[in-house]
């Protein structure tokens, strides 16, 4: 049933009333949100007051002991060096338009998520449609971890974006032991080339679920079907780890494996103290439509780049989903979402991406639907039969 005109207004009204007053508790979802799925992948979560944060770290120099004997004058710059960490936020904005002709007149709904009371309604209509908006912030940021890149549109350069650039700037190599390669047969996994105290304590694993099956394939001949406990066991038995060793297999991950030290991963978000957190604007050239608006910054940061604290292993992308992409319930994308920089972007197929705020496009060359055979239009068979 349609809002008739008095309805509509009244509806407006009290969605706009209720971002004020659920105010705290749309402030805090996407930050309880985050540190749940934060805890479970042992990524460190920090809320940032200011612009950002700088970190030094005091990188040891070894091997500086000498006979007594023989070092009477000392060594210069024999302590070590900083390695200085830098977690820049960067402000994003959900910024769209919804027509509240779609919206039924006080009608609770099942969320995928949370079901709703509907005989007793506990939460009125218009608090879950701000809960769903404040929810998707949360998810948009959780699942552009990685792969977000601010050349590309991104809010925030995610973990993968950072790892290349420093692999292009030669902070991370071969050399300095934290390029690594993972390699696997039915009776171990090998991490070669890793520093050797990176395996002192436990050890966090992250990987998409394409290397993890593969890896779980690999093992299987020798194993049976194998356990994500039997692969921990394998990887701490590979590699001598003096400690326990978590794998964390998610499709943010995809294209690379890292191994870090609890904590070395984080994200930083902006505590909005000040503003309103969810703003609802009606428009006054339509009484149809009305503006939701979240405004916040975020980024992340690996916190040291030392062999002994984090490695990688090479990047490949190629033929790999995009989480990003995945967000939200259904990927279908209104064409009237307002990206960041004030531009109306277009979706026109059911996988098309639409990122607010910080998703890669999926189909570089335009915004299509993958062909029958679930190719995007980037691939150079795109359209053709087999």
């Amino acid at each position: 049933m349609a809002l008739s005109t008095t309805s509509k207004r009244g509806f407006i009204n009290r969605l706009a009333q209720a971002a004020v007053d659920y105010d705290r508790t749309l402030r805090l979802l996407p930050y309880i949100d985050l540190q749940k799925q934060c805890r479970e992948m042992g990524i460190e979560l920090l809320k940032i007051n200011g612009e950002g944060h700088v970190r030094q770290n005091l990188l040891r120099y070894g091997n500086v002991l000498r006979p007594y004997d023989k070092c009477h004058t000392p060594e210069e710059n024999s302590l070590g060096r900083t390695e200085t960490r830098e977690l820049e936020l960067h402000t994003g904005v959900i910024n769209y338009l919804e027509n509240v002709q779609d919206y039924a007149h006080d009608r609770a709904y099942d969320s995928l998520t949370r079901r709703v009371d509907n005989r007793g309604k506990q939460s009125p209509y218009e608090v879950e449609i701000l809960e769903g908006i404040a929810r998707t912030l949360s998810e948009d940021i959780f699942l552009s971890l990685c792969s977000s890149s601010r050349a590309e549109g991104g809010v925030f350069d995610g973990f993968h974006t950072q790892i290349l650039q420093e692999v292009k700037g030669g902070g991370i190599s071969e050399e300095k032991h934290n390029l690594v390669t993972l390699r696997m047969d039915a009776q171990s996994i090998v991490i070669e080339n890793a520093h050797p105290l990176l395996f002192e304590g436990d050890l966090h694993v992250y990987m998409g679920r394409t290397q993890y099956i593969r890896m779980a394939q690999k093992v299987t001949p020798m194993h049976g079907l194998p356990t994500q406990a039997l692969l921990e066991s394998l990887i701490a038995a590979g590699n001598a780890v003096r400690g326990r060793v978590h794998i964390h297999q998610s499709p943010i991950f995809e294209g690379m494996t890292i191994f870090a030290k609890a904590g070395i991963l984080q994200l930083g978000v902006k505590d909005p103290k000040d503003e309103q957190f969810v703003q609802v604007i009606p428009q006054p050239d339509d009484p149809n439509s009305i503006r939701y608006w979240i405004q916040t910054s975020v980024g992340v940061r690996i916190a040291s780049l030392s062999g002994r604290a984090f490695a990688c292993s090479e990047y490949r992308a190629e033929g790999l989903p995009e989480a990003a992409g995945f967000s939200g319930d259904t990927q279908e994308r209104r064409s009237n979402i307002v990206c960041a920089e004030g531009e109306t972007a277009v979706a026109t197929g059911a996988d098309g991406e639409v990122v607010v705020p910080a998703i890669k496009e999926k189909f570089p060359n335009g915004y299509g639907e993958p062909d029958a055979h679930g190719r995007g239009a980037d691939d150079p068979h795109y359209g053709e039969d087999a």
